[in-house]
């Protein structure tokens, strides 16, 4: 999947941007200031792909100030070179969130790892001198992303150490 364009709005710092992506675009670079918006590009493409911040917990947060909802819209090509649309809409007041795939309406769980994407942070190096648990969530998130089998396994084995757990 590759990601052709991305458009932002009230996400952050970025009240209404868009940002396009060559066909050729191997490598693409973002350059700025501090503040200038560069890791809410990334995060906004991490929330494609997780539907969640590598940032916060509350999405609220990801909400530019002033504003009560952010959209994040892309256009990507797969493989065959078909083009995919996503969506990911949240809204503060009243509480609502929206996840589209190709103007298809669908729940976080079924639009997660639509668009696979691997997020590699220079905190994450610590995950060499840490614990097991850490390199471990750090590979089921990545093969969840791409594995709608692993997902589904996983959540299941989470959902029976939770049980087994409570139960002990």
């Amino acid at each position: 999947m590759r990601l052709q364009n991305l458009t932002l709005e009230n996400f952050r710092s970025h009240e209404k941007k868009e940002f396009s992506f060559g066909e050729r675009d191997n490598l693409v670079i973002f350059t700025g200031g501090n503040g200038a918006g560069k890791t809410n590009i990334i995060e906004a493409m991490y929330v494609l792909s997780c539907t969640r911040s590598f940032r916060t917990m509350r999405r609220e947060e990801m909400i530019k100030e002033g504003a009560n909802h952010f959209r994040i819209g892309a256009v990507m090509a797969d493989d065959a070179g078909e083009e995919c649309q996503a969506e990911v809409f949240f809204q503060s007041l009243p509480l609502k969130s929206r996840f589209k795939w190709n103007d298809v309406p669908m729940s976080a769980g079924g639009f997660f790892g639509k668009f696979p994407a691997v997020l590699f942070l220079p905190e994450d190096l610590s995950m060499i001198t840490d614990a097991p648990k850490v390199r471990r969530a750090f590979l089921d998130m990545l093969l969840a992303s791409v594995s709608r089998k692993y997902m589904e396994a996983l959540s299941q084995y989470q959902k029976a150490l939770r049980s087994r757990n409570s139960l002990l």
